[in-house]
């Protein structure tokens, strides 16, 4: 792997200690369980990732998210946070899970461990959530909810959108205001299980009309919504929103519980494995180049007036549906009036032809 020189603005580290779960949730975009680094493994890759944060220029600058599957159901999770805590700060860390596992004394260790935010996942009431993630889960999350703000932790709900709960948005909203945290909203993703129901995606029309409402939300009723860097085509209708694009290639990277390496969890491209590469050497890979070239993305996208800010939308939305990171976001309202047919030919074919594919679904260039 070529090792040309570049350093990161940022770097967050997305670690997927492992890919068991307690729950199945139908949109899930994993679908299958791998091998898992051991106890010794895990210390030395979070060594040389602090070593390797502080060569790019200031610990300042790095994350790391702790999640799974589920990560509570890693044995060594408390031991790494542990080990963080122990670096005085250097980075921030927090834990994307479930809620589900989580009750006084977890909760109490991630106080004394000084984690500094805590994201679970909610699928709207009661009712759809449990349809969602299983029989009993939303008693689950709001009693994990009241125990992280009992402890004064930082508490961020994710919320992922589908036509299944998509009426549950202002409930979910609630939710947020009442616990005075961030709701991140996600579209939801064809892959994994998300793959099996992608007859659930929203509309063009319908995930437009939510990403205007919760615009609405947040500065109408000061509910704190945030918007993945997936949602960045937003721009087309709001321009001076501040939301970043696609960071995949540019300050992420996702490690997942064998230590294989994707640009991003939903982009599952495998650059290397680090346990045979340094952190320098994947963000620097040809995987990573390729993603940070805006210039390969397809002449669609670069010609329209709003590329500088949108950059063609989500790598993972059009690898993902198309089969291909250089294709436009298939929900960009400015080429398609709906989500374009998923033509299987097309989709595996390496060299498909766009304006071909375009002319067929009646739009052309």
């Amino acid at each position: 792997m070529k090792n040309k020189i570049n350093f990161p603005k940022i770097i967050h580290l997305q670690w997927h200690l492992t890919e068991r779960c307690n729950l199945s949730c139908k949109h899930c975009y994993q679908s299958s369980l791998t091998e898992e680094l051991n106890e010794k493994e895990l210390l030395s890759v979070l060594d040389n990732f602090v070593r390797q944060v502080g060569i790019w220029g200031g610990t300042r600058r790095a994350s790391i998210s702790f999640t799974g599957g589920e990560p509570f159901l890693k044995d060594e999770l408390f031991l790494l946070l542990e080990k963080c805590s122990n670096l005085n700060k250097k980075f921030s860390y927090g834990i994307l899970t479930n809620g589900t596992l989580l009750d006084e004394k977890k909760v109490d260790k991630l106080k004394r461990l000084k984690v500094d935010y805590v994201q679970i996942s909610i699928e709207g009431g009661r009712r759809v959530n449990d349809q969602i993630r299983g029989a009993g889960s939303f008693k689950k999350i709001i009693d994990a909810c009241e125990l992280i703000k009992s402890r004064n932790l930082n508490l961020i709900l994710g919320f992922t959108v589908n036509k299944i709960n998509l009426n549950d948005l202002p409930i979910v909203a609630e939710i947020a205001r009442k616990y005075d945290c961030v709701l991140s909203l996600k579209r939801m993703v064809p892959l994994g299980r998300g793959n099996d129901m992608a007859e659930k995606l929203l509309s063009i029309s319908q995930m437009r009309d939510v990403w205007k409402r919760a615009l609405i939300m947040r500065f109408e009723k000061k509910i704190k919504i945030s918007f993945g860097c997936e949602s960045a085509i937003i721009l087309r209708d709001f321009p001076e929103e501040r939301i970043s694009t696609c960071n995949a290639g540019y300050g992420i990277i996702t490690l997942m519980p064998n230590g294989n390496i994707y640009p991003c969890r939903k982009l599952p491209i495998t650059v290397g494995n680090v346990m045979e590469n340094s952190f320098s050497e994947i963000y620097n890979s040809k995987t990573y180049q390729k993603l940070r070239n805006t210039g390969r993305i397809c002449k669609n996208c670069q010609s329209c007036d709003y590329f500088k800010k949108c950059q063609g939308g989500s790598r993972c939305m059009a690898f993902n549906y198309f089969n291909n990171d250089t294709a436009p976001d298939p929900y960009c309202w400015s080429l398609f009036k709906k989500l374009p047919s998923e033509d299987k030919e097309w989709k595996e074919g390496e060299n498909y032809n766009l304006k071909k594919w375009w002319a067929n679904t009646g739009w052309g260039d």
